[in-house]
């Protein structure tokens, strides 16, 4: 059983269509992007000789796919911010650290200056009372 897009009906395969079936397997492909650009398919109303049930079921098989898809964007698009919040917060942690290492080095650079003079200023005091 094939769809036949030209009369938009479920056709049954037997060797009488079969040459049919090659005329409209050899359709170019602008042909058939012609026929639903001009409203060929209406997606809103159940074809002919198609099943209203699994016709339904397809409708919301097809709504499905198009919340998950736009769901699927939105977490995208959710993800690509907190990657960039990411890497400006890692950046941010890197100047840190190399400031807190600046001013260790000077801290200690400041410590060891202050306990060479210490003991000279100390025996200036005593020399001098």
């Amino acid at each position: 059983m094939t769809f036949d897009f030209s009369t938009s009906n479920f056709v049954e395969n037997d060797d009488s269509d079969s040459d049919q079936s090659e005329d409209d397997s050899e359709m170019s492909e602008s042909e058939e992007g012609s026929d639903t650009d001009a409203g060929g398919l209406d997606l809103d109303a159940c074809p002919a000789g198609c099943d209203p049930m699994l016709y339904d079921n397809t409708c919301v098989l097809r709504d499905r796919r198009l919340d998950a898809e736009e769901q699927l964007a939105e977490e995208r698009s959710t993800k690509d911010a907190m990657v960039r919040e990411l890497d400006a917060l890692q950046k941010r942690a890197k100047a840190s650290e190399a400031a807190t290492k600046t001013v260790e080095q000077e801290l200690e650079a400041f410590q060891v200056g202050a306990s060479c003079t210490l003991p000279n200023v100390a025996l200036l005091h005593a020399l001098n009372t």
